[in-house]
């Protein structure tokens, strides 16, 4: 009897044990909509089996045992109405975006989420069409970020990536610096016209390019649509037409 009753005590620690794991895990990781959908002691038991090890279960009383002790900790649902209302009130109280900095107020049009479709093609390779996004946006300094990504159509494969920074000055010059995921490195100088809304760049490095010599880029904004060109100079093939594309904002 004596080593029964220890059986049973070290047993019912285990459970406790078990329970107080899966009660954390409800409080620290469960969203209201995953515990809204456990309606009986069943998906209870189901949810709790899937994060605690199936063999703690093994010859132990079940749930429906111990739901009289675990119920007292487990979220009601007026807990996670409560909680949810402080969500909502905590992202009514989100920080505001940065203000512009003067030095890309210029830019302004370049600013935000695009999406569209392009071309490409070269004398060396068979043309292409693609689906692409870029974004342009800032953090209250004086430069913008810069983040871009292509997909084939019509598959939706992923194909290219890029990323950098742009910093236009104050007299019309703007640099910009690209880093591309197939390695390419790209430092371009070039102008901008504010009122004409049109950013023309220049290579004056192209780094970690074996073959790939000078890139230019034209950017334009003309009736909310965003379009550019890229020319491409190899050590075979001259400056030519490489990429070209037109967006809408989201």
């Amino acid at each position: 009897d004596r080593e029964t009753k220890e059986c049973r005590k070290k047993r019912e620690k285990k459970v406790k044990s078990t329970c107080r794991k899966a009660i954390k895990t409800f409080h620290g990781c469960g969203s209201p909509t995953t515990l809204q959908k456990l309606a009986c002691l069943d998906d209870v038991e189901r949810y709790i089996s899937g994060i605690v090890r199936p063999e703690a279960w093994a010859g132990t009383p079940t749930l429906e045992s111990l739901f009289p002790l675990v119920s007292p900790f487990l979220p009601t649902r007026r807990f996670w109405v409560r909680r949810m209302e402080g969500e909502s009130e905590r992202s009514s109280h989100a920080p505001s975006p940065p203000p512009l900095h003067p030095a890309i107020a210029p830019l302004s049009f370049l600013l935000g989420r695009w999406r569209g479709e392009g071309e490409g093609g070269f004398p060396t390779i068979n043309s292409f069409r693609y689906g692409e996004e870029l974004h342009f946006s800032h953090s209250g300094k004086p430069v913008i970020a810069y983040t871009q990504k292509t997909w084939k159509l019509p598959s939706g494969e992923p194909m290219h990536a890029e990323s950098g920074y742009w910093r236009p000055k104050s007299d019309g010059s703007i640099e910009v610096v690209i880093a591309q995921s197939t390695g390419i490195v790209e430092v371009q100088k070039g102008t901008y016209d504010s009122e004409k809304k049109i950013v023309s760049l220049q290579s004056e490095l192209v780094g970690n390019a074996s073959k790939v010599k000078e890139i230019t880029r034209f950017f334009e904004v003309v009736n909310g649509e965003l379009s550019y060109v890229v020319q491409m100079a190899t050590k075979l093939v001259s400056l030519q037409p490489h990429l070209k594309a037109i967006f809408n904002k989201l």
